[in-house]
This record gives C-alpha cells, sequence and structure tokens, in this order.
C-alpha cells in the first residue's frame, strides 16, 4: 500500500510520544461512550426498550439530550484522527498508527493502558493478528501477559484474572458474613461470656489475616482491571472502595483490636471500673461499626464489578 494514501506515516518514537495524549483522549471516549449507553438504558427503560436496538443518529433525532454526548465523543475522535492516528475500538481502547517496515507500510497498534508501542500489524489484519514489534517487549513478556489480548489465550488469562478476583471478594465478603452471623451468635449462646470472649480472641488473628490477604488481592486485580477494561470508571470505583476497606481492615485489626483485647477482662467483672467499661465499650461499638463499613465497602465494591461486566448496549 502505498506510503501516500496517509497523510502521516509515524516513526515508533513519534507514536510514543503520542501515547499520554492518546490514552487521555481514549479514556475520555471511554468514559463519554459509557455515559451514553447508561442514558440510551435510561430511555429505554422510561419510554420503549426497543429504542435500545434504533441507529445512535435515529436516537438522538429522537431525543435531542443525547446529541451532547455524541457530540464530545466526534470532537475527541475527531483530535486522534487529526494527529494522523486511526482510533479503531473505544471500548478496548485500540488506535492505529501508519508506519513503514522493511519498505511496506502497516499499523502499528496500541491498546490503551500499554506504555509504549509494542506490536504492529498489516493494513488488512487486525488486533488479533498484531506481532511484536522488532526491539520491543515481546508481546507474551511480563509487560503484557497476553491480558489485552482478543485471541483464546488471551481471554483465558482474563478470565482467570477475573476468577481470582472475584474468589478474593467472595471469601473475604464471606468470612466476615459467617463470622458476624454465625460464629458470634453461636459462641456467645453457647458458652459463658468471659470463655466466649476468650475463643473470640483466638479467632480474630485469623479473621483480620483473612482480611489482608484477599483484600490485598482484591486491591491489586481491581487496579490491574481499571487499567485493562472497560468501563474504567466502575473498575475505578470498585478499586477505590476496595482500598478504603482494606485500610478500615488494616485500622481494625492492627489498632482497636489490640486495644480491645488489653482491657477486655473488663467485661467479665462483677464490678467493673465505670471508666475501664466505657473504654470497652467505645472500642467494642468502633470495632463492629469498622467492620460493618468494611462489608458495605466490599457490597459496593461488588456491584460495581457487577455492572463492569454488564454487557452494555
Amino acid at each position: 500500500m502505498a506510503k501516500h494514501q496517509f497523510e502521516k506515516v509515524f516513526t515508533v518514537e513519534e507514536a510514543n510520544a503520542l501515547i499520554p495524549r492518546m490514552e487521555i483522549l481514549v479514556r475520555g471516549l471511554q468514559v463519554e461512550a459509557d455515559a451514553l449507553r447508561a442514558q440510551i438504558r435510561e430511555l429505554a427503560r422510561r419510554h420503549d426498550s426497543s429504542i435500545a436496538a434504533m441507529p445512535l443518529s435515529d436516537l438522538i433525532e429522537r431525543y435531542p439530550e443525547l446529541k451532547a454526548y455524541a457530540a464530545r465523543m466526534a470532537e475527541m475522535a475527531g483530535q486522534v484522527e487529526a494527529l494522523g492516528c486511526f482510533l479503531k475500538d473505544i471500548d478496548q481502547g485500540l488506535v492505529d498508527f501508519p508506519y513503514e517496515i522493511e519498505d511496506d507500510v502497516v499499523f502499528l497498534c496500541w491498546q490503551s493502558g500499554e506504555r509504549q508501542i509494542i506490536a504492529w500489524h498489516t493494513i488488512g489484519s487486525g488486533f488479533s493478528d498484531r506481532r511484536p514489534l522488532p526491539g520491543s517487549p515481546s508481546i507474551t513478556s511480563i509487560d503484557y501477559l497476553g491480558l489485552f489480548a482478543t485471541t483464546p489465550g488471551g481471554e483465558a488469562s482474563m478470565v482467570a484474572v477475573l476468577f481470582v478476583y472475584l474468589l478474593s471478594l467472595v471469601c473475604w465478603m464471606g468470612g466476615m458474613v459467617f463470622f458476624t452471623a454465625v460464629i458470634a451468635p453461636v459462641l456467645f449462646k453457647v458458652l459463658p461470656i468471659a470463655e466466649a470472649g476468650k475463643l473470640t480472641s483466638v479467632i480474630f488473628p485469623r479473621y483480620y489475616l483473612l482480611g489482608y490477604v484477599c483484600g490485598a488481592i482484591a486491591v491489586i486485580l481491581a487496579i490491574f482491571l481499571c487499567a485493562t477494561r472497560t468501563p474504567r470508571m466502575w473498575w475505578a470505583i470498585a478499586a477505590l472502595a476496595l482500598i478504603v476497606a482494606l485500610g478500615l481492615t488494616a485500622y481494625a485489626g492492627t489498632v482497636v483490636r489490640p486495644q480491645v483485647d488489653a482491657i477486655r477482662a473488663v467485661s467479665e467483672e462483677a464490678n467493673p471500673d465505670p471508666a475501664r467499661r466505657a473504654e470497652f465499650d467505645r472500642l467494642h461499638h468502633l470495632s463492629v461499626m469498622l467492620n460493618g463499613g468494611v462489608m458495605l465497602l466490599n457490597l459496593g465494591a461488588l456491584l460495581a464489578s457487577t455492572v463492569a461486566l454488564t454487557p452494555r448496549a
């Protein structure tokens, strides 16, 4: 294909220099696309479910409030193309750069989240056929891991990531619910208060360890999913909720819990010192509130993840 068919043929260095700007434009397009889809779903819910299948031009003509979303997307897409690049897929964040290799013009292929150009494909092929760029990190290297690919191997890798992420959420949330709804009530029902308190103090280190491990895994993978999957807004919400939840868990387990254990004996005394008893009650209430907050944040993260994984019109 002749070079003059493209207004601009890039060098790798020129393409890499545009990546920060492309990242901003592509992520902006993804945010607007998600907002537009949400608005269309709401219109379908309120008016007619069949409108979700209508062409966008017809929807905009019928519902002028959608025009602003489409205009912003068109403006950002225009910025990408004005630079001589080709926007191939908004949801996947794919942009191609014309590039000359061995006297032929091909496309340098970049996906949102990649820090540099690492692959190319011929003009007539696509993302699934891209090949490593000579001198750049391998597509199968640790910087890529095949997790962005649409090939079967890439899909399998992403399925594994999602499985571990959801499993960590289930284990973390399940452990909290099981302890709160089953273990603690049973212990304090069948054992004397003093014995039940001692037993829970033995259980708590393992309880919080479960939170630390599952929470750390969930946070890391949520951040990874935010960087590599759309809609990024919902993955970002999930990641933020999990970061706060992990922080609360760490505070409850390393600061509040030891203080409770240090004065636990006051709960067993027939005539406890009022000040110590009040301090124990305060710390116990704080511990309960922190754990309740962690559960709510986990539910929020699970909801955000569910929305992110729900197919969009």
